[in-house]
């Protein structure tokens, strides 16, 4: 979940929310192997709620960061560490 403090920009074009393997995403992809694109962001502000597919139920663990990305420019526009306690069936 992305609280009601989120913001990004309203300048990128298609955005998305994605969990990334490592704590700190590169700011293009050359590999798109590392990631889960979780959707398009619904809004550039506000609470948001991203399910998490069940197949990773079991590897939920191996993913590290929460992004914002654009798939338009390919570019990490913002991200978040994952802390142990926001490994569960959504992002809190």
């Amino acid at each position: 979940m992305l609280d009601s403090a989120f913001s990004t920009t309203d300048q990128a074009p298609d955005l998305h929310v994605i969990l990334e393997t490592a704590e700190v995403p590169p700011s293009s992809y050359t590999s798109f192997g590392s990631f889960v694109n979780l959707g398009g962001l619904q809004s550039t502000t506000g609470e948001q709620r991203y399910p998490i597919p069940d197949s990773l139920a079991f590897d939920l663990a191996e993913y590290k960061s929460v992004s914002i990305w654009c798939r338009t420019a390919n570019a990490t526009m913002g991200y978040a560490v994952l802390g142990a306690n926001t490994r569960g069936g959504a992002i809190r």
